[in-house]
């Protein structure tokens, strides 16, 4: 449930280090690049367990749930608001204010670039 989460937060709060952030970032490689064949079926679970409503596509908010979600098992910061808009916009390719099953598996891509520069910046502030 959603307390194991909250629990975890406090993994966040120390500093990872540049190899566990390295390991991380070859991890989110190993899933964007679609290694392991499985890209598909697990975006499909992220997706399901964010449309709460099982509208089947995904509003502002349960995309920021999906987002939150990857973020946390990642153990990375939680995506601000303006963040998820940006990448909202980004992914919802027809304009119609959701996101379907496949504009995710499209733009699952781009939400993983993503995370992974956000953890390269991270690297190069602690080198320096």
């Amino acid at each position: 449930g959603t307390n194991f989460l909250k629990n975890q937060k406090q993994s966040f709060d120390t500093k990872p280090t540049e190899e566990e952030l390295r390991e991380t970032i070859a991890k989110i490689e190993k899933i964007r690049d679609d290694e392991t064949g499985k890209l598909e079926e697990t975006i499909k679970e992220y997706f399901v367990k964010a449309d709460t409503d099982s509208s089947t596509t995904l509003d502002r908010e349960e995309f920021g749930e999906l987002l939150r979600n990857i973020h946390q098992e990642y153990h990375l910061k939680e995506p601000s608001a303006t963040e998820i808009t940006k990448i909202f916009k980004r992914i919802d390719l027809d304009h119609n204010g959701k996101i379907d099953l496949n504009e995710a598996l499209s733009g699952f891509r781009f939400i993983l670039d993503g995370i992974i520069r956000h953890l390269e910046e991270t690297i190069e502030r602690i080198k320096h």
